[in-house]
C-alpha cells in the first residue's frame, strides 16, 4: 500500500514539474489546503482487520506475505498492524473539522487550518503531507495527513495514513508508523490485494 501510494505520488511529480518548467520548490503544490480530500467517514484499518470474519479470511494472505519475507504469518501481520495502528478507531471529515472517535467510543472533534506541507523520506521514498493545527480543547494539535488513495473500483484499498500529536510537527515527520484509515466497508479481499503489492 505504502509502495504505491509512493510511486503514484511521487514519481510522476519531477516530470510534471520538469514539463511545466516549474522548480522542484514548485512540488508543495501537490498538498491539499483544505480537509476536501478526507471528507467523508473512515475507520482504522487495524480494527477492521481484528474482527474476527476478517482476519479469518486474510489468515492465507498472512501466510503468503509471510513466506514472501521469510517469517511466519503470525509475525508478519504482527508487523503490518503495528505499522497501522491507532488509539484512534475512526474519523469524520468535514468542511473544516475532523471528529476522532477513540476506543472506548468517546468522540474529540476539532477545527483545523492548513498550515502548510512538507515531505518527509522513508528509505529512498519521498511522501507527501499535508499539515493541519487545531487550538479545541481535546483536540490533537497538530496533524498529517498523506492524500488518499481511492480505488473507482472497488478492488483495492481505499486509505490514507495520517500522524498526529500535541508536540508540534517534527516528530511527527520523524515518525517510522503510518496509521491508516480506510473505509467503513473495506472488505477482507481489498486487504488481500494490498498486501500482494
Amino acid at each position: 500500500m505504502l509502495l504505491r501510494h509512493i510511486r503514484r505520488s511521487v514519481s510522476f511529480i519531477p516530470a510534471i514539474i520538469v514539463a511545466a518548467g516549474l522548480s522542484l520548490s514548485a512540488v508543495a503544490g501537490v498538498h491539499a489546503e483544505d480537509l476536501t480530500p478526507w471528507k467523508g467517514s473512515w475507520v482504522s484499518a487495524v480494527s477492521l482487520l481484528n474482527t474476527p470474519a476478517v482476519d479469518s479470511d486474510l489468515q492465507a494472505a498472512y501466510e503468503l506475505q509471510g513466506k514472501k519475507d521469510g517469517i511466519t504469518a503470525q509475525e508478519w501481520k504482527t508487523t503490518k498492524l503495528s505499522k497501522w495502528n491507532t488509539a484512534i478507531k475512526g474519523m469524520t471529515v468535514d468542511d473544516n473539522t475532523i471528529t476522532f472517535t477513540l476506543g472506548d467510543g468517546s468522540q474529540v472533534t476539532g477545527k483545523y487550518t492548513y498550515a502548510g506541507a512538507v515531505t518527509t523520506t522513508y528509505g529512498e521514498h519521498e511522501l507527501q503531507w499535508s499539515k493541519f493545527t487545531s487550538e479545541d480543547e481535546g483536540a490533537w494539535r497538530a496533524v498529517m495527513l498523506m492524500q488518499p488513495e481511492i480505488s473507482e473500483d472497488h478492488t483495492a484499498l481505499t486509505h490514507f495514513h495520517f500522524r498526529y500529536g500535541n508536540d508540534g510537527f517534527e516528530p511527527l515527520q520523524d515518525a517510522t508508523v503510518f496509521p491508516t484509515m480506510v473505509t467503513p466497508d473495506t472488505t477482507a479481499a481489498q486487504f488481500a490485494a494490498d498486501f500482494a503489492e
